[in-house]
């Protein structure tokens, strides 16, 4: 695809002061693993890994560990794991910019991208993103969709690029957003932009807080972001 730069933000009375893609979080930063296993597995114990991207890791702020109590957690019935339930506050941290190897988990919750996704596992899990609709995030695992298999999806779509096309299909104001957070990362990095992204049209809002079943009872989980945890 080719690369699509905006033409500089006229003066606005919506500015993006600054662009900081770092916000520290004190947890656990997750560990990586390689190999798959059985889809018999009890639920939310380690399961298949994620697949990855062979991307150079972004920047990032470290953190102190903090002790973890799996015998605070407790699962049963039909549902999606904790630690993707849509929480305002965030049960990880997960910038979507940057890749889930960074990664940390707040404490008592599991500390590995390799458990279920879902109680019972399911092979695929739709994500929505509620103000783009078009980018729509289909995940599939024939073994059991794991949180690293959707937490990777999601990063995987945010990276991908906008051409003018598709910049053409947003509203004015996401379009202004977007040149806006796309000009400040611009200047941040000293030009090299690879074009914009679709991270860009999302501006400030880069914190994963979640997903959210759908209100029509549709099998899609609406994926919610934020700027900042409250």
């Amino acid at each position: 695809m080719t690369q699509f730069t905006p033409p500089p933000p006229l003066s606005s009375t919506h500015t993006i002061d600054s662009f900081s893609p770092c916000m520290h979080f004190s947890g656990h930063q997750t560990s990586s693993a390689k190999g798959r296993s059985s889809v018999n597995s009890p639920a939310w114990t380690s399961h298949v890994t994620a697949s990855t991207l062979a991307t150079p890791p972004a920047p990032f702020m470290h953190s102190v560990p903090l002790p973890i109590s799996s015998s605070n957690i407790s699962y049963t019935g039909s549902q999606l794991h904790p630690v993707l339930e849509s929480d305002r506050t965030g049960r990880l941290y997960f910038n979507i910019m940057n890749s889930p190897d960074h990664i940390q988990f707040k404490p008592n919750y599991p500390n590995n991208l390799r458990g279920l996704a879902h109680s019972p596992a399911v092979s695929r899990l739709t994500i929505a993103i509620p103000t783009f609709p078009r980018w729509t995030i289909e995940v599939a695992n024939p073994a059991g969709v794991t949180l690293g298999d959707v937490l990777w999806a999601i990063y995987n779509k945010f990276q991908q690029p906008v051409d003018q096309s598709a910049y053409g299909m947003l509203s004015p104001e996401q379009q202004q957003v977007a040149t806006q957070t796309f000009h400040a990362r611009l200047a941040h990095q000293d030009g090299h932009s690879q074009g914009l992204r679709r991270f860009d049209c999302v501006g400030k809002k880069l914190y994963f807080v979640g997903l959210r079943s759908s209100s029509d009872g549709s099998p899609i989980w609406n994926l919610m972001l934020t700027s900042t945890f409250a």
